[in-house]
């Protein structure tokens, strides 16, 4: 297939000179959301604040910009837009190499399954991302998301009543049942933000835990699935992209913590446990990510021809760049595919650390900017798992104490960790589920679990 020309995109003359310049306006660092993504490895509440944050600041978001120094970040500069003209040569670009791509690596290839746009979860979710703007989704009160204190019913009544038509709204964005990446405005680069949905889904976890309270079991497993469904539509598009894996993962960590802390110490000791662990039942599989990386290769590679089309950003090797990039992407997807979740544990970041492959030292300059921090990916998703797991292996012991059986012997779970294939441990004297181990020692974060009765 013909290689696309690489005239670049002709940028007027209104500050915008450098390679630099054009990233920090379009460009989605890879920085940025493999960070955010690793900070799955830190409590949730701050790694939600951190991505709001991140968000917020990615216009000013920059390959080598120190996380922290973009979290402090408060007013972003305004670099130059490139005008519609520019944009849509530069989207050319991206169109003729996918297609150029996708010859040379047809694994990377998704069937669209478009659907109407009513009914399209995550398209109604960008909408409203966008529309929103500095009017921001209501982020609950710190003191209504720490699940892990007591809840104030009547605040959580009085906030509930006061965001009933959000709540409506997110009670309504969850119940749909289809997502698809196409036929997504033209203005749409890729990127997804976290407030609408962790806005909506932690909404519905405060609902579910007053549902709890209130002794209504049945609406609080509705809820809590509801609110995983939110998460879902990124995952579940043609194309889904590493940002909308890790909001997944983000909802998803919220709803294990308010099942774990609130929601299930207000039901007590007859609750349905059965119904817990299906509603809680793990989505994070390496081939699911698979699917992941090959939409990642989409979105990214359109973000690179942008700034590759840059007459001042052009290397003078682009198409093997494009090659190399998009190789790695396949190999990366093809391994997925194979992958247990102890193998996915143990990857060294295969897309950071090999070698350029020959390619020009602007080239592999510009491969590291799209390739960074997989290792860390790759820790955040793997703890994400873990987490379900360890829960699970609770509810286990608590469903067969609910049958009869005698905890007090037990040292061990059935349930396997899915990182060394070998059962959960046990403390029958405390009742608790010590730190679970990983294959090397690596300490991942998840804290003593001791049942909630």
């Amino acid at each position: 297939m013909e290689s696309p020309r690489w005239e670049g995109v002709k940028v007027n003359s209104t500050g915008l000179s450098t390679g630099v310049n054009l990233m920090v306006m379009r460009f989605r660092p890879s920085v940025g959301f493999v960070i955010v993504m690793a900070l799955l490895l830190a409590p949730v509440p701050f790694g939600v604040w951190a991505w709001a944050k991140a968000s917020s600041v990615r216009a000013n978001f920059h390959p080598g910009m120190p996380f922290l120094e973009a979290l402090r970040f408060e007013e972003p500069l305004r670099a130059p837009e490139l005008t519609p003209e520019q944009i849509a040569e530069g989207r050319r670009i991206a169109d003729k190499q996918r297609a150029r791509m996708l010859a040379m690596f047809p694994d990377l290839a998704v069937t669209p399954h478009p659907v109407p746009d009513e009914e399209n979860a995550f398209l109604q979710l960008h909408l409203i991302e966008v529309a929103s703007g500095r009017n921001e989704q209501p982020f609950l009160p710190s003191e209504l998301r720490d699940w892990s204190s007591p809840l104030d019913i009547d605040a959580a009544r009085e906030l509930l009543e006061l965001h009933s038509d959000w709540v409506k709204t997110a009670e309504h964005l969850a119940s749909l049942t289809k997502s698809s990446s196409s036929n997504m405005p033209e203005s749409f680069d890729g990127f997804v933000g976290a407030r609408t949905a962790m806005s909506a889904a932690d909404h519905l976890l405060l609902k579910a835990q007053l549902a709890a309270e209130e002794g209504d079991e049945e609406g609080a497993l509705r809820l809590v699935g509801l609110a995983r469904n939110i998460g879902g539509h990124y995952r579940d598009v043609e194309r889904p992209s590493l940002m909308g894996e890790t909001i997944t993962i983000l909802v998803d960590l919220s709803a294990l913590d308010a099942t774990n802390h609130g929601i299930l110490p207000a039901l007590g000791p007859s609750a349905d446990l059965a119904g817990w662990r299906t509603v809680l039942a793990s989505r994070c599989t390496p081939k699911a990510l698979a699917h992941t990386m090959r939409g990642e290769w989409f979105c990214s590679l359109g973000m690179m021809t942008l700034y590759l089309a840059h007459p001042e950003t052009t290397p003078p090797d682009p198409d093997r760049l494009v090659e190399v990039f998009t190789e790695r992407f396949s190999r990366e997807a093809k391994r997925l595919d194979q992958a247990t979740l102890s193998d996915l544990h143990l990857l060294s970041g295969s897309l950071v650390h090999e070698s350029s492959h020959g390619l020009s030292e602007k080239s592999s300059e510009i491969l590291n900017w799209f390739s960074i921090g997989g290792q860390a990916w790759y820790r955040g998703f793997t703890r994400a798992a873990l987490k379900h797991a360890h829960l699970d292996a609770g509810l286990e012991l608590l469903q067969r104490e609910q049958h009869g059986e005698d905890l007090t012997t037990l040292t061990a779970c059935d349930t396997i960790n899915p990182l060394t294939n070998e059962p959960f441990e046990f403390d029958p004297v405390t009742r608790t589920l010590p730190e679970p181990n990983s294959p090397d020692d690596h300490d991942l974060l998840i804290d003593p679990l001791p049942l909630p009765w």
